[in-house]
């Protein structure tokens, strides 16, 4: 933030209240950070779709998410980096690992592709 980074600052911020979500800094430094580039924080009145990876590794919903809710684009592009990274970018991260496990960083990734799939109105090019 000193530096005037306020994007790199904001994943940190993120990834902090991701970690420690009741934690007081965490609020603190988003806080800090809605303040000084006057974006407004809220929380979407939307809900995580549950799912579960099938045999091939794919992502399926437990209800079925409709193409015409308005949050369609956004869980459907969250399920897509979920299932990019059961499959792919787990191992490739974390070579050490002998099985996948879902990560902080994995999470981080799918929130955002969610919310850029929300700001856009559609999914990436590479996702579903």
């Amino acid at each position: 933030m000193k530096q005037k980074k306020y994007d790199q600052a904001r994943e940190r911020y993120i990834e902090a209240f991701i970690v420690e979500p009741y934690n007081r800094m965490s609020h603190r430094g988003i806080n800090q950070w809605s303040e000084i580039t006057g974006k407004n924080l809220h929380h979407p009145d939307i809900e995580v779709p549950e799912f579960t990876f099938d045999a091939k590794g794919k992502a399926v919903p437990k209800t079925a998410i409709a193409p015409k809710d308005p949050s369609a684009s956004s869980w459907l592009a969250y399920l897509a980096t979920r299932e990019s990274w059961k499959n792919e970018k787990f191992a490739k991260t974390f070579p050490k690992e002998k099985q996948y496990r879902h990560s902080l960083a994995e999470e981080a990734e799918s929130l955002r592709a969610a919310v850029k799939a929300a700001q856009t109105g559609k999914l990436p090019d590479n996702q579903f």
